[in-house]
């Protein structure tokens, strides 16, 4: 079970420039675990040390973000949850890497808002995100 958890890190870790003390970091998000086994994102040095999670996800901000994070043009990351929010049919985040602040974004309601998120997004040139539900 470790073995498999491990591999879903690895298929996970999405690299970020953010010179954060100086080092790169990578930042991803995994589905299950932390402290309320609703997932987590974290950061981990290049070089496998300084493994840090700096959100655990709850019922209410989002639950299994399994999509690639973005690094948007501010040099803030930007993800989706496939379930959680408001509603329960998952949520828009935004995470500012230096002053590890999570913010919701965006509670989908599963009818004009859509839900249910399971492909990640892009950031256009306007600055705009855009993403399929």
């Amino acid at each position: 079970m470790n073995s498999l958890r491990f591999l879903l890190l690895i298929s996970c870790l999405v690299i970020f420039q953010i010179k954060l003390h100086s080092q790169p970091k990578l930042w991803s998000s995994l589905p299950n675990g932390g402290s309320t086994e609703a997932g987590v994102l974290f950061e981990i040095g290049m070089d496998g040390s300084d493994f840090n999670v700096t959100h655990d996800y709850m019922q209410y901000n989002g639950q299994e973000s399994t999509c690639k994070l973005l690094l948007a043009s501010n040099n803030k990351l930007y993800g989706i949850a496939e379930s959680g929010g408001l509603f329960g049919d998952g949520t828009f985040f935004e995470h500012d890497p230096v002053t590890e602040s999570f913010t919701l974004l965006r509670s989908f309601d599963g009818g004009s808002f859509g839900g249910t998120p399971k492909e990640g997004i892009i950031q256009a040139n306007n600055g705009k995100f855009y993403g399929m539900i």
